[in-house]
This record gives C-alpha cells, structure tokens and sequence, in this order.
C-alpha cells in the first residue's frame, strides 16, 4: 500500500514547504515574478519547472540548477519546518496507519511528490513517522514525473523482501487525493483509492477504483482489495 502524505494523511501542511520552495528559486535565481501554479499533486521538482517556465526560462537553464535549487529548499524546510504539525493529520489517519503496520501481509510505503527529506520531516512532525517504519516509497526526489514513482517504490519493497523481482502491480494499492495519484497508479497497472480529504471534489477522481470519504473506508476499501 502506497500512501500520498499531503491531502492524504496531512491537510494544510505545506505552507512552509511551498515557501521554502519559492525561497530557493529566488536564492538561485534572484528576484523574479513568479506565477501561481496548481501543485497539488506535483512533484516538487515538477512544481520548479513550471514556475520557472511560467517565468520565462529554458529547460536547459532550468535543469542546469535543479539539484543545487531542491538542495537549498530541503536545507530550508529542514530548519524551518514547525515542530509539531500533529494538528494537520486528517481524522482517523493515526489509527488507520497503526491497523495497517500491525497486518504483517501489507508493505506500508510512501508515493509522494515530496523530496525524500522533506516527506520525512513533515511526517515525523506530524506525529506519523513510526507507523510507517520501515521506510519504503518514491519521493519527488527521484523523478519529476509523478508517473514514474511507483515502480521505483515497487523496486524497493522488492529488494526490502529479498526478491528477484519488484513487488507485483497486482498487489499494489495506491492511495491519494488527486487525479495526478490515480494516473501514477494507472501508469503501473496498480489499484487506487481516491480520497476526497484533499483538494479535489468526488467528481474529479471517478477514474479511481474506489472513492473513499473517510479513514475508516479506505480499511474497508483495503479490505475488499486483499479478499479478491
């Protein structure tokens, strides 16, 4: 089972992070006017880029700076991340991750479009960080295409068990609150359960297998996957 953290497990954790983010594009790129971009669902490194399109710069200059750039912004969100966000993590989600780390047949990880460094920081803050030891999952540092992450997370649950070859699609859930998680877990053949706890409406994630409202029906929903 494969978890997004914002919109997810966390709602209205990223003020910091966004402004960490814009931060280091300025201390890279100076005072430049940036536009607004719908992130949610983005990879970091994905919401870079399209800031610094939207402010007229190549894929060239853009890539020429990206890793010092995601660098300053992980330092940044590193220092300046509140100590407890234990107030942003939706209802039933403490319990639902302490049911599921307990079920000794389910792999608990991560597919966010967090920098590895900052997913671990906000959910440790959050309170959150235990249930999912040990750690496994794709972060934003590992690609910018949001599409690419679950085989990675699928590669590392495999080595993780010791097997030859990466953790089957066929049981693979992904849960997320975008139309951006439902694809990622399209473009793998795996399962998904759409959560309508963050920044899109029930109309917006018919592609998902299941459409949950609460914690407690995404177990429900876990459930129903691991019977058949």
């Amino acid at each position: 089972m494969l978890l997004d953290i914002d919109g997810t497990l966390v709602w209205r954790a990223s003020r910091v992070h966004a402004e960490c983010v814009v931060a280091a594009i300025h201390e890279v790129h100076g005072p430049i006017e940036l536009s607004k971009v719908d992130a949610a669902g983005l990879t970091d490194r994905r919401i870079v880029r399209s800031l610094l399109l939207g402010a007229g710069f190549t894929d060239e200059q853009i890539d020429r700076d990206m890793e010092w750039l995601l660098a300053i912004a992980a330092a940044r969100y590193e220092e300046l991340c509140p100590d407890d966000l234990s107030e942003t993590v939706l209802p039933g989600i403490p319990t639902l991750l302490d049911e599921l780390s307990r079920d000794a047949g389910l792999q608990l990880g991560l597919v966010t479009g967090n920098l590895e460094s900052i997913a671990h920081r906000k959910l440790t803050a959050a309170g959150l960080a235990r249930p999912l030891l040990p750690w496994v999952g794709a972060y934003g540092s590992d690609a910018e295409d949001r599409n690419r992450l679950v085989p990675v997370a699928q590669e590392r649950a495999a080595v993780l068990h010791g097997w030859a070859h990466r953790w089957p699609s066929e049981r693979t859930v992904v849960v997320g609150d975008t139309p951006h998680d439902i694809a990622c877990a399209r473009a793998a053949g795996a399962s998904v359960i759409a959560v309508t706890t963050g920044a899109y409406e029930r109309d917006a994630l018919g592609e998902a297998d299941v459409i949950a409202d609460t914690a407690t029906e995404v177990s429900t929903a876990l459930a129903a996957f691991a019977a058949s």
